[in-house]
């Protein structure tokens, strides 16, 4: 490098193209020896970065080329030297990933809690007492109420399909509150006891008795 900024101050630095020097003239004005500043040359001429032109050499005289500096950056050689040097080379792989501020700021975020599950009712199975007093509140024989819950409690409160009962209440609506389980009421407006299923075995036995 020494050698070529020589090069272009004698060059250029006195608006020349080319100039005559001597290599006592580079080992003077870099202060490297002769052998490293001939090498160092030769370096640059086979880069394509100097020209040379040898002198002729005469008797009794010294040989002084004339050197130029080649502008034209794209023919020049240059490589770059493989170092052999015992260099441990951290071979660890690297993310790509940068630590930016955006991903930085994301990952410190903590994750939000997950939803509570909400918690799935058990089933209860009412008592006989509640089951029969559900069917007379509303207008339903009680004695059919005693026989539904016997039907699903032995059972296990399953139904007749093996499914699961969930909800006593409905399934005592969509099933059993027909209207042949309602309690009959007289012309009073007062319940006589009889459900309409009652009065049509009452009448079947009629029927049979008087064919008899």
């Amino acid at each position: 490098m020494q050698c070529l900024l020589f090069i272009l101050r004698k060059t250029y630095g006195y608006n020349k193209k080319t100039d005559s020097i001597s290599l006592s003239q580079f080992v003077k004005a870099t202060g490297i020896n002769r052998g490293n500043t001939a090498r160092a040359i030769k370096s640059l001429v086979s880069k394509n970065l100097v020209y040379v032109k040898r002198g002729s050499v005469k008797k009794d005289t010294t040989s002084v080329s004339k050197y130029r500096f080649n502008k034209r950056y794209g023919s020049w050689l240059t490589s770059v030297k493989k170092d052999t040097g015992s260099v441990n080379i951290d071979r660890r792989v690297v993310s790509k990933k940068t630590h930016t501020k955006d991903i930085i700021q994301k990952t410190d975020i903590p994750p939000l809690p997950p939803k509570p599950k909400k918690p799935k009712k058990k089933f209860l199975p009412p008592t006989k007492e509640q089951v029969v007093n559900y069917f007379i509140e509303n207008g339903y024989d009680g004695l059919k109420g005693a026989e539904a819950f016997e039907f699903y409690n032995c059972a296990d409160w399953f139904d007749s399909r093996g499914n699961k009962v969930k909800n006593w209440k409905q399934k005592m609506i969509g099933v059993w509150f027909k209207d042949k389980n309602k309690i009959l009421q007289n012309n009073n407006g007062k319940s006589n006891g009889m459900t309409s299923g009652d009065i049509w075995i009452q009448q079947r036995r009629e029927k049979e008795n008087a064919k008899q």
